[in-house]
């Protein structure tokens, strides 16, 4: 169906590394959720804010970690909220109207046929091969929807303006530094497209900066805050780098890394996508 969008390649890189399993990485998950809320402005772009205030509209999270998507949703909305992930990272208080199960959604989702009336998925791009996005995710996502539900999706690109220090790591598959994965959104949305199960397609970009190098603050704080984000994620993935980069020379660029971003005016672009599922034909 089209050119492959998918990041993951399984012969250069392992996803599972990625999900959160410490509690390190749990509040990085945390953080990150913060910086997508703060730098959107909200937690969803779907036309749904009415809908959300009735109990009987049913809201899944794919991917939900340790569940702050669905805890702030359910906190605000009274809407009833799922959150399903494979690691059962999930709070030990929530709110009545949030519920949480394990699931891997290439088993199958635990739900029956158009149950949730909006689906959100957010960085989950790079953990399917490009045959199990067009083959058992998408098909997934459509069977539990609802005709008429929507359908987000929230990702990010690679590192843009990249410094020249991390370019030796680019062959390593870390998703952030792999510069072939560039085009991904682009196809990402050509194969929303070619489902044909979606209409009025809508496709937002937010830009946000890596570092504190603008002249916008709510950018230096989110930008600083992401940054952070990405040196921790080095460190805690630092073994995948070493066939690039010896330990020395890898501790001195996480030291130069804020100096580096700021001097390449490095930065991510975020990305939205969101459609309504087709009534069914008769």
């Amino acid at each position: 169906m089209g050119k492959s969008f998918s990041k993951h390649s399984s012969s250069t890189f392992s996803p599972s590394k990625f999900i959160p399993s410490n509690e390190t990485q749990i509040i990085g998950a945390q953080v990150c959720h913060d910086i997508c809320r703060e730098l959107w402005g909200q937690n969803f772009i779907a036309p749904i804010h009415n809908e959300l205030k009735n109990d009987d509209f049913k809201v899944l999270d794919v991917g939900c970690g340790p569940g702050s998507w669905v805890c702030e949703l359910a906190n605000d909305f009274r809407a009833s909220c799922y959150g399903v992930d494979i690691q059962p990272t999930f709070p030990t208080q929530k709110p009545r109207n949030a519920q949480f199960h394990i699931a891997n959604i290439l088993n199958g989702l635990p739900f029956d046929d158009n149950f949730f009336d909006y689906i959100h998925v957010r960085f989950m791009i790079m953990f399917f091969t490009q045959e199990e996005w067009e083959t058992k995710v998408i098909v997934e996502l459509f069977r539990v929807l609802k005709p008429n539900g929507y359908l987000e999706f929230v990702e990010g690109d690679a590192m843009l303006n990249m410094p020249t220090s991390l370019k030796p790591l680019s062959k390593s598959g870390y998703p952030l530094l792999s510069q072939n994965s560039l085009p991904c959104l682009i196809r990402f949305e050509c194969f929303l497209q070619e489902t044909n199960k979606l209409e009025n397609i809508c496709h937002e970009r937010k830009q946000l900066i890596l570092g504190d190098w603008s002249n916008n603050p709510l950018q230096n704080k989110l930008g600083t805050l992401l940054l952070g984000l990405i040196r921790q994620s080095f460190k805690n993935h630092q073994d995948i780098f070493y066939s690039y980069i010896s330990k020395k020379d890898f501790d001195k660029l996480l030291e130069q890394l804020p100096m580096d971003c700021n001097w390449s005016k490095a930065y991510i672009m975020f990305h939205r996508f969101v459609g309504k599922k087709k009534l069914a034909e008769n």
